[in-house]
């Protein structure tokens, strides 16, 4: 029988050596056994390896104290499991035009997809860029790929003349152009991601993600 998972207050206590050895132990047995929570933790412990963020050596101990939980709240609202629990907005639902995806260097594929999907796993994530509020909706098409549709409103009214630039690591970059609703990019597979939003040609916010069959990790 799988012992209870790890939450994620007693995770980011062993990540920031405030744990009792009791815990400690409880913590390293469990990680040993379930693969889903060592997954968890090696990508918030990868998020902590950021220098900007782990460099509290000159610093009094209260405002480490301080920054430590500013850190776990970046950790905390920059990680996104795959639910299904949920309802996908409206919006996402929409059909647009079927848009190629280079799938190979040399093969093109074409697909519409009307109507719902249900069940299915996604993640929706909201930034703010300049003035405008994105919304990025991830579904899981299967086990190694992904489908992403991105939106931008400038309050309750789409914005227009928007284009989203995308970069996979160790891959070329590709771009598409808001049209009706949102922008919507088919069979990505999953790895490292940087995203620019761009109006009239200014750039308004970047998006940098990883992606794997757990979720999204995001900055």
């Amino acid at each position: 029988m799988k012992t209870q998972c790890i939450n994620f207050d007693l995770l980011t206590e062993y990540l920031g050596g405030k744990i009792s050895i009791k815990n400690r132990e409880k913590v390293e047995e469990h990680l040993s056994k379930c693969e889903e929570c060592l997954d968890k933790f090696v990508m918030m412990k990868d998020f902590l390896n950021d220098p900007e963020l782990t460099d509290l050596s000159e610093v009094s101990e209260i405002k480490s104290e301080f920054k430590w939980k500013k850190i776990l709240k970046k950790i905390k609202n920059s990680i996104y499991e795959w639910t299904r629990e949920l309802t996908p907005p409206a919006w996402t639902l929409q059909t647009l035009q079927a848009v190629p995806v280079t799938v190979t260097a040399n093969k093109v594929r074409f697909r519409n997809r009307p109507g719902e999907k249900s069940p299915v796993d996604f993640v929706l994530i909201k930034k703010k860029m300049d003035d405008l509020i994105t919304e990025i909706y991830v579904e899981r098409s299967n086990e190694s790929e992904f489908n992403i549709k991105i939106r931008a409103c400038k309050g309750n009214v789409l914005a227009k003349n928007v284009t989203i630039k995308m970069k996979r690591e160790n891959g070329g970059p590709f771009g598409r152009k808001l049209k009706e609703n949102y922008a919507l990019i088919e069979d990505l597979p999953f790895g490292t991601y940087h995203m620019t939003l761009r109006q009239n040609k200014l750039t308004k916010g970047e998006y940098n993600f990883q992606i794997n069959e757990k979720g999204i990790i995001g900055e």
